[in-house]
C-alpha cells in the first residue's frame, strides 16, 4: 500500500492545500475532510495518519514548493551555505596571515614574541 499527503499553494486564498492518497492493489482511495470528537484533556492523543521516510520525504518537497521553510534558520540550507562561506574566507585569511611576505606582524620561525 502505498500513502501520499501531497500539498499545494492554494490559488487565491494563500493557504496550503492537503489531499491523502492511498493506493496498491489495483485500490485507490482519497482522504474525505477530517471530523474532529471531543477529548478530555490529559487523555491520550493519537496520530490519524502516519507516514514512512520516503512519504514524509514527499510531503516537505511539496511544502518547500509552496515556500515553506523551518522556522529555526540554523537548520535552512542558506544559513548553512553562508556558514561554510565564512570558514572558507577565515581559511583563507589564515593562510594570508601566517604567510611571512605579508607583514611584519608576522612571527617569522625562530623568533620569540619580544623580538
Amino acid at each position: 500500500m502505498q500513502k501520499m499527503l501531497r500539498a499545494k499553494s492554494g490559488n487565491w486564498n494563500g493557504t496550503i492545500e492537503l489531499a491523502c492518497i492511498v493506493s496498491g492493489k489495483g485500490t485507490y482511495a482519497v482522504a474525505q475532510p477530517l471530523a474532529f470528537t471531543n477529548q478530555d484533556e490529559g487523555e491520550e492523543v493519537r496520530p490519524f495518519f502516519a507516514l514512512d521516510h520516503d512519504e514524509a520525504q514527499v510531503l516537505m518537497d511539496d511544502l518547500w514548493r509552496c515556500g515553506i521553510r523551518p522556522t529555526e534558520g540554523a537548520g535552512s540550507a542558506g544559513a548553512l551555505a553562508a556558514t561554510q562561506a565564512h570558514l572558507k574566507d577565515l581559511q583563507q585569511l589564515m593562510v594570508w596571515a601566517y604567510d611571512p611576505k605579508n607583514g611584519p606582524w608576522v612571527m617569522q620561525q625562530g623568533e620569540s614574541e619580544d623580538g
